[in-house]
């Protein structure tokens, strides 16, 4: 099994919870922003997955290329954000969709780097089993 995604939405860096404070307790919950990336990259998943696909049970190899529009000023060399937190978008996203639980990727391999000026945010997403020898 090998699945190849290209999903056209800017990657972004996973934000901390916030926390408020309702009736003396302390409540967390995720950015609103988040959410909103979140259930558009699903939507993304669900669209560009092929017909008839099912989640794996298996253990996976993955590979997350994130490319992301370059600010029009700025001297990074690279896009603002850790690479870790820049990674768990897009695997939430693919959770339920391409494999059952991120838990099952046993391998990752995440780069990160701007596309030129006018051109769209997107990722790539490469994810195949490791076969038993």
């Amino acid at each position: 099994m090998g699945l190849s995604l290209r999903i056209p939405l800017q990657p972004i860096p996973v934000p901390r919870m916030r926390v408020t404070a309702r009736g003396g307790r302390p409540r967390a919950y995720p950015d609103p922003k988040y959410i909103k990336w979140l259930r558009d990259a699903g939507a993304l998943f669900d669209e560009l997955t092929p017909k008839g696909w099912s989640p794996s049970d298996a253990l996976l190899l993955c590979e997350v290329n994130m490319f992301c529009q370059k600010p029009k000023t700025g001297k990074l060399l690279t896009p603002r954000g850790d690479l870790d937190n820049l990674v768990k978008g897009p695997m939430d996203a693919a959770t339920g969709r391409v494999w059952v639980d991120d838990d099952q990727v046993v391998d990752l391999k995440c780069t990160k780097e701007y596309v030129p000026h006018g051109t769209d945010g997107f990722f790539l997403m490469t994810v195949s089993e490791i076969c038993d020898v």
